[in-house]
């Protein structure tokens, strides 16, 4: 592109961003986020190009790679923009979604890293749903939906996953005037120790020091001490929770019978912090775990089974809530489940009951927002619909997520028949 070019560009680049200059600030950055989202699919598409025509070559480079951090100076980035070159074609849905702004570079990249895992033809099965959830939702709720998935599509998961136990590790080692400790561990024993850090760091006294202070000191107290019911009155608190749910039509029967569930539908065992586990991880920490099963309607992705007994959430109510919140409810806000309030979406103090589906966790701030601040919520069966004070609408990628997990379990299971049949 000659001088004269590319300032013609950018003065029209120029004139596009003066153009929108007396638009609401709201409105202005989805616009713009919308033109840097089909500036970016261009780009792809030339990168693509420049790898196939010379251009690479020609400038005396040996990839596409080397050519991006010579011409752009970037490092970081160059890897993203030839995967997105590498990976949209053989993606038309996400590649047209890309074009036109309905969906944003990281969920192109992300979309684009799990192709890389789960092979360019699962992701293309599943492409439709995975786009429109793209649509309506944040990386957060995509990410999610491709853990989904990739659970889903590998049958031998837990296989696989107790094989990756064979990379554990443990060093430590002195830098300067402390210790480094590095260490590679099983899920469950990575929950297990986050759970109790934490719970020892909100214990202390704050006096001064740090949240990643107050850690490492809880951390020194554990491994001086030792985690166990003979030491420590707390330690059924610091156990891993597991969190088993069974995806069904209908709640079984008898559940004092495992097998049942498992006749009935499809189980799975997670653990708070750090997702899925494999079933013979589940079966070992059952024996001195936290145990307990959520049973889920196929239909929604909503627990099935409540109480209604008193008027604060129970115990069994937070734990089924936690399988379909693992954050504040209020769009945006990612605080985790565990620090969140319960709120009644028909109010208590309004005559309101304590039931499952009325219930719903929002972080300090938000469940004030709602009980002080004039924004209000509203739920049908499984949506959430809030509304600022004004009465304006805020979008919520709950429901888009769970339509979304529930179709890729749909369709896989449907792969799985048809290549059995």
């Amino acid at each position: 592109m000659s001088s004269t070019q590319h300032e013609a560009f950018v003065d029209l680049l120029d004139q596009a961003v003066d153009g929108i200059r007396l638009l609401p600030a709201g409105e202005r950055i989805e616009l713009l986020d919308a033109a840097v989202g089909r500036l970016q699919a261009a780009q792809a598409t030339a990168v693509r190009e420049a790898a196939g025509d010379g251009t690479v070559e020609a400038s005396g480079c040996r990839t596409i790679g080397a050519y991006l951090r010579l011409h752009l100076r970037r490092d970081t980035g160059a890897h993203r923009l030839v995967r997105r070159a590498v990976t949209l074609p053989e993606l038309p849905v996400l590649a047209a979604a890309y074009a036109t702004g309905q969906v944003c570079d990281e969920h192109v990249d992300l979309i684009g890293t799990s192709a890389a895992k789960l092979g360019v033809d699962t992701i293309a099965r599943h492409e439709q749903t995975l786009v429109e959830l793209c649509r309506h939702a944040s990386t957060r709720e995509l990410r999610e939906a491709l853990t989904t998935l990739s659970d889903l599509a590998d049958p031998d998961a837990d296989r696989t996953a107790v094989q990756a136990l064979g990379d554990r590790s443990f060093r430590c080692r002195r830098i300067g005037d402390l210790v480094h400790v590095d260490a590679m561990v099983e899920p469950a024993l990575g929950e297990a120790l986050k759970t109790a850090v934490e719970h020892g760091a909100r214990a202390s006294d704050r006096d001064g020091r740090s949240w990643l202070q107050r850690c490492a000191d809880a951390f020194s107290d554990l491994v001086l001490r030792g985690i166990g019911a003979d030491h420590d009155p707390d330690a059924s608190r610091l156990r891993p929770q597991v969190c088993v749910t069974v995806t069904t039509d209908q709640t079984p029967t008898d559940e004092s019978h495992p097998d049942q569930a498992h006749r009935r539908g499809r189980v799975r065992a997670r653990l708070e912090h750090f997702g899925p586990i494999p079933s013979p991880t589940a079966e070992r920490l059952s024996c001195d775990g936290d145990l307990y099963r959520v049973v889920l309607d196929t239909a929604t992705g909503l627990p099935l089974d409540v109480g209604r007994r008193s008027r604060l959430a129970t115990r069994r109510q937070r734990r089924a809530l936690k399988t379909v919140h693992t954050a504040c409810a209020f769009p945006g806000c990612a605080v985790p489940f565990r620090f969140c309030e319960i709120h009644h979406v028909d109010w208590w103090s309004h005559g309101g009951r304590t039931d499952l589906a009325l219930l719903v966790p929002y972080c300090w701030a938000h469940h004030h927002f709602l009980h002080e601040g004039g924004f209000t919520v509203t739920k049908t069966e499984d949506q959430l619909t809030h509304h600022r004070p004004d009465g304006a609408p805020l979008p919520d990628p709950g429901p888009p997520l769970r339509r979304a997990q529930t179709q890729l379990t749909l369709d896989t299971e449907a792969d799985r028949w048809h290549r059995t049949d």
